[in-house]
């Protein structure tokens, strides 16, 4: 008598908590295998995959599920976006693989930022002369920014009015933007960037 065995199927469910999440923000997925459990374990691997990078999650191949199957991915690497995220379980000799999709998508919302706006000369009042020079220099922050460069452009408005030449200045990677006019008329002048 010959007798064949079949592989088992499997299949996996994905999640991730929390989602949506904020820029930096650590997130973890959890990849859960449903297969035909008893003395013969699952021997692949999963590995977790971002359609925004068409690769593998940085830290997340290759994982090895627990005898339960479950396989987690935790990654605070993921852009501003949205993110199609897939889990795969690789066949082995006795399981056939299967691949999940995180459904709704993971959303990857921008961090909240503050900005500080310094003028130069800065001597209290902050004050300055008709057609003179004044440098105003904008500092972005945010805690979970923390070593990541920053990017993008500032816009500096004088009573909720563009000022001419600052209209869009970059942001260096430490998030400090200058602008420099003489184009402020007298008497209070708001500044915002």
């Amino acid at each position: 008598l010959t007798q064949t065995v079949s592989k088992a199927a499997t299949t996996l469910a994905l999640t991730s908590s929390p989602n949506p999440s904020s820029f930096n923000q650590n997130v973890v997925f959890t990849a859960v295998l449903t297969f035909p459990t008893g003395s013969i374990p699952l021997s692949g691997l999963v590995t977790f995959n971002d359609s925004v990078t068409a690769a593998a999650i940085p830290n997340c191949s290759g994982l090895t599920p627990t005898a339960t199957g479950v396989a987690t991915c935790s990654t605070s690497t993921l852009a501003q976006g949205t993110h199609a995220i897939t889990a795969s379980y690789a066949s082995d000799t006795n399981f056939v693989g299967s691949t999940g999709t995180l459904n709704p998508v993971q959303i990857v919302n921008a961090t909240a930022t503050t900005t500080a706006v310094v003028p130069s000369p800065s001597t209290p009042p902050s004050t300055s002369t008709v057609n003179l020079p004044v440098t105003f220099t904008a500092t972005v922050s945010s805690q979970a920014q923390k070593g990541v460069a920053f990017t993008g452009v500032m816009a500096f408005t004088s009573n909720n009015v563009p000022i001419l030449t600052c209209g869009s200045v970059p942001v260096s990677s430490a998030g400090v933007a200058s602008c420099t006019t003489s184009t402020l008329v007298a008497g209070l002048d708001s500044i915002v960037a």
